[in-house]
C-alpha cells in the first residue's frame, strides 16, 4: 500500500487525502482536425463504455493549449462501483509508476482499461461462467453481416430494466434449419446501469475468455466498433428458420431493449447521447494512440529517432503515414507501459485484474 500510495503520489498535487484518486492524464492532438472539446466528448464516450455516471467537478483542466492539454480526472467521482475502481487504481498505479513527463497519456490510459479484456471484464462486472437467457425467444441468423456459418441468438423478450436485457450469440458448426448445428463459442450484450452496452466472450464449455477464436468478434474493444452507439438488427434479408422468432419479431425486441438502455442514458448527465458522434471521438482517442503520425510522436516524446520505421495508411479514417505503437515505444526514451497489440483483436501479454464476477 505504501508503494501504491507512493505512485500515486507522483501525478498528484498537494498532500490532500480526498485527491488519492486523481490521476493526471495528457491529451495529444491525434490528427489535424481533432481539438481538446471533441477529445474530451470521446472521453466522457469511452468512460461510459467503463460503466461511468460521472458527477461534476470530476475532470479539471491543469495546463491547456492547442495541441496538448493536461487535466486531473477524479476517479472517484466517476460514479463506478468499489471493485471496479479498485481495478481503474491499479492501474493508476501501474501508469503513474512510469508517468510520461508528470502525466500519464490519455491514449495509454484507454488502452489499459477499456480495451484489456481483463481489467474490461473486471471493471463491467462480466460474468465469469456463460449467463443462461431465462425463458429466452431464439433468433436464427442463417444470413449474416458477420459470418458466411449460421449464428443463434438468444435473448430475453419484453426486458423491463436494465437488469433483464441480455442477448447470447452463439457460433459454431452446422445447419440451423437443419437441426445440426453445435454453438462453440459466445459473445454476450448486456446492459450497464448507465444504459451502456456491457460486452463478453465465452468458450465452448462457458468460461469467459479475453478474445474470440473461433469467429471474427475479436476482443470486447472489437464489440464496440461494431455495436458502436446502439443494438444491432443485422439484415431484413435473414430469413431465420422454422420454429424460431422472424426478423419482425427480432427488431420489436431490439427496439424494447434499446428503449431500456434510453431511459438509463437519459438518467446520466455529461455524456453526449445517443453516441453517433461520441463515439468515433472515443474510437479515435484510441486509434490516433495506437497509430500516431509523426507530429503526435514529437508531442508524446520529442525529437526522437524514426529513421527505418514504417508506416501505413488507415484508409478508414482518412489517415496517412501512421507508426505502429509497438515500434514507437520500443524507441521511446524511458520505459512505457506496454499495451495490447490490437484494440480489435487483442494480443499481446494481457494486463491481469482480478474478477469478482457478475451480482
Amino acid at each position: 500500500m505504501i508503494w501504491l500510495l507512493a505512485c500515486v503520489g507522483a501525478l498528484i498535487e498537494g498532500d490532500d487525502p480526498q485527491r488519492e484518486s486523481t490521476l493526471r492524464l495528457r491529451w495529444l492532438q491525434g490528427y489535424p482536425e481533432e481539438t481538446w472539446p471533441l477529445a474530451e466528448e470521446g472521453l466522457w464516450w469511452a468512460l461510459s463504455d467503463l460503466g461511468a455516471m460521472p458527477a461534476a467537478g470530476a475532470l479539471e483542466e491543469v495546463r491547456a493549449g492547442r495541441d496538448e492539454v493536461v487535466f486531473d480526472l477524479d476517479l472517484s467521482r466517476l460514479g463506478l462501483a468499489d471493485g471496479a475502481l479498485e481495478t481503474v487504481r491499479l492501474e493508476l498505479a501501474e501508469s503513474a509508476e512510469r508517468a510520461e513527463f508528470g502525466a500519464v497519456d490519455l491514449g495509454r490510459f484507454l488502452l489499459r482499461t477499456l480495451y484489456e479484456p481483463w481489467r474490461y471484464y473486471a471493471i463491467t462486472g462480466a460474468c465469469l461462467s456463460r449467463p443462461e437467457v431465462l425463458e429466452a425467444e431464439h433468433y436464427a441468423v442463417t444470413t449474416s453481416l458477420l459470418l458466411t456459418g449460421d449464428r443463434l441468438l438468444s435473448y430475453a423478450p419484453n426486458p423491463a430494466s436494465v437488469d433483464e436485457v441480455l442477448f447470447l450469440a452463439g457460433e459454431g458448426e452446422g445447419d440451423i434449419a437443419e437441426g445440426s448445428f453445435v454453438a462453440t463459442e459466445f459473445e454476450t450484450v448486456s446492459l450497464l446501469p448507465n444504459g451502456q452496452f456491457r460486452y463478453a466472450i465465452y468458450d465452448a464449455l462457458g468460461a469467459l475468455v479475453p478474445a474470440a477464436t473461433e469467429g471474427p468478434a475479436g476482443q470486447p474493444g472489437k464489440c464496440r466498433w461494431c455495436h458502436e452507439y446502439h443494438l444491432q438488427t443485422g439484415t431484413p434479408e435473414n430469413e431465420s428458420a422454422e420454429g424460431y422468432v422472424d426478423y419482425a419479431r427480432f427488431v420489436e425486441q431490439v427496439a424494447v431493449a434499446t428503449a431500456r438502455s434510453d431511459e438509463a442514458r437519459a438518467e446520466v448527465p455529461g455524456v453526449a447521447w445517443p453516441g453517433d458522434v461520441a463515439h468515433d471521438r472515443a474510437e479515435w482517442l484510441a486509434e490516433a494512440f495506437m497509430w500516431p503520425d509523426a507530429a503526435r510522436v514529437r508531442l508524446e516524446y520529442g525529437e526522437i529517432d524514426l529513421e527505418g520505421l514504417s508506416t501505413t495508411d488507415l484508409v478508414e479514417y482518412g489517415w496517412s503515414d501512421r507508426y505502429r505503437r509497438a515500434d514507437i515505444d520500443a524507441r521511446a526514451p524511458f520505459p512505457v507501459v506496454p499495451v495490447v497489440d490490437d484494440t480489435r483483436e487483442g494480443g499481446g501479454e494481457y494486463a491481469e485484474a482480478e474478477l469478482p464476477g457478475c451480482e
